[in-house]
C-alpha cells in the first residue's frame, strides 16, 4: 500500500505524533448539526479510554502539507481572536 497518497476506502498509516494543547479551542454543536466538504477529505479517528472515540477531519492538500512536514498547532482562544494567522 502506498502510504504516500491516500485512494478511497483505503486505510493508511497517520505517520505523525500529534499532540494537543490544553489550551485547544473546541466547538460544541447541537444534534442536528451538519457540515458538508466539497472536496475529498481524510478521517482520522482517536480512541478515548475503552468506550469513546472521535474524529478528525482534513483535506487532502492538509494531509499532504501534514505528510510533507509541515508544523502542527491547535487553535487556542487567543489564535481565534488574533484571526487564525
Amino acid at each position: 500500500m502506498n502510504t504516500d497518497s491516500v485512494v478511497s476506502g483505503r486505510l493508511v498509516k497517520l505517520g505523525k505524533l500529534i499532540k494537543l494543547s490544553p489550551k485547544s479551542v473546541l466547538t460544541h454543536h447541537n444534534p442536528d448539526y451538519k457540515k458538508h466538504f466539497y472536496q475529498e477529505t481524510v478521517e482520522l479517528t482517536i480512541g478515548i479510554g475503552k468506550d469513546h472515540s472521535a474524529t478528525l477531519i482534513m483535506s487532502i492538500d492538509d494531509w499532504k502539507a501534514l505528510k510533507a512536514g509541515e508544523k502542527i498547532w491547535t487553535a487556542t482562544v487567543q489564535d481565534i481572536k488574533k484571526g487564525l494567522k
